[in-house]
């Protein structure tokens, strides 16, 4: 399995979510492109069933002429934001740091590179109930298979506020767990080596100073 790694982030400007009109906590977020596989019709769907109080803000961008994206936009409620694709790295970790939680639909691939920063950002996490997302996002998060699950994942988002707390806490933790860049780099050169035919010495260390009876 690919492996992606990350960095705590522990806050983060406040500003940028005016221009969206979005208070920190009171939104979720998803960041992904707007294609079958991430599961974004799936996810308006759920949230637009009933008004949460709440918004939904999708990133990502919609092109005219797209079937799938005008059945994401026919089923918007006016509590989804939907921003279009955004660049700017600080700003999308703003987005990310300031949600309630965030939503991952994907259903292919290993380690999604946004699934890991969103647990370095102590993110409650929503996600499309598979081995990748599993694995990666750790227990204590939230999963969903359909449009019905879904919407009661979302539900308990917005109501339990025990339970997004500990699934935040959870997810630094996960994070410092498995996806430390430098454990992850280490991660790589030995299986490179390894490929290559070649072994790798243990880094050396100096040796521990042990302080005699008399120091002691």
């Amino acid at each position: 399995m690919v492996l992606d790694g990350g960095e705590e982030v522990t806050a983060a400007p406040v500003a940028p979510l005016a221009t969206l009109g979005l208070s920190p906590q009171k939104y979720l977020i998803s960041i992904a492109r707007i294609e079958p596989d991430n599961n974004i019709l799936t996810l308006v769907e759920a949230f637009s069933r009933k008004p949460r109080g709440a918004k939904l803000v999708v990133l990502g961008k919609l092109e005219p002429g797209n079937a799938y994206h005008a059945a994401v936009k026919s089923a918007e409620c006016d509590e989804i934001v939907f921003p279009g694709a955004i660049y700017d790295k600080a700003t999308v970790q703003t987005l990310r740091f300031h949600a309630r939680a965030y939503c991952h639909g994907h259903m292919v691939g290993g380690t999604n590179p946004s699934l890991v920063e969103s647990l370095w950002c102590g993110n409650a996490v929503l996600a499309h109930r598979n081995a990748f997302n599993q694995w990666t996002a750790g227990t204590e998060q939230f999963f969903f298979s359909g449009t019905d699950e879904c919407e009661r994942m979302i539900e308990r988002i917005l109501i339990d506020d025990i339970a997004v707390a500990r699934a935040g806490r959870m997810a630094r933790l996960r994070a410092v767990t498995d996806f430390v860049w430098a454990d992850v780099l280490s991660t790589y050169e030995r299986e490179l080596a390894a490929l290559g035919g070649h072994r790798l010495e243990p880094a050396k260390t100096e040796p521990t100073s042990i302080p005699s009876a008399r120091q002691a």
